[in-house]
């Protein structure tokens, strides 16, 4: 568990942690200050799923490279990090890196992650959308697999102030 104070993942820091044991797991505490994570700060090791928080500014050379059992990356910063040669090769084979619906972009827009990240850009995809539904008169949800939630539409939503008696839809404990 790496916590919010930390603002920097040096050289090599986690390089080869794990590779002979069960998945490595590593989690971010949230935080404001932005963060850095050095080069081959997690290279070689045993990662199978990260969640790349987002006050990541940048990610060095080789940070994720030959993690192979590495299949999904979420990033969840909607303006793509700076990132570093060769930063996800050698990852488990299919791997997805997902990131905010509103960033994935194509080749030609600048400052989005098919775009940024063009040696990536086949393996982007959008956060998977966990459910969707109305909340509303013309008022429409989206929630994504990272938990974030988009309303969207042009009509009043629903007041879902009283949990007891309108629960929101796109609380787990109503959903179906």
């Amino acid at each position: 568990s790496i916590p919010a104070s930390v603002t920097s993942i040096g050289v090599e820091a986690f390089l080869q942690c794990g590779r002979n044991a069960a998945a490595l797991t590593v989690t971010f505490a949230e935080g404001t200050s932005p963060m850095t994570i050095g080069s081959a700060a997690f290279a070689e090791s045993n990662l199978t799923s990260i969640t790349i928080p987002n006050r990541v500014t940048s990610i060095g050379n080789y940070a994720f490279h030959q993690c192979t059992n590495l299949a999904s990356v979420y990033v969840m910063a909607s303006t793509p990090p700076a990132l570093g040669e060769l930063a996800f090769d050698g990852n488990a084979s299919g791997r997805k890196i997902y990131v905010p619906a509103s960033s994935v972009g194509d080749a030609s827009t600048d400052g989005t992650y098919k775009h940024n990240w063009s040696a990536y850009a086949d393996d982007i995809e959008a956060f998977p959308v966990t459910a969707t539904g109305d909340c509303g008169t013309n008022c429409t949800y989206t929630l994504y697999g990272n938990g974030q939630l988009v309303i969207s539409g042009s009509g009043a939503m629903e007041n879902y102030n009283d949990y007891n008696y309108s629960p929101a839809p796109w609380n787990s404990s109503h959903r179906n």
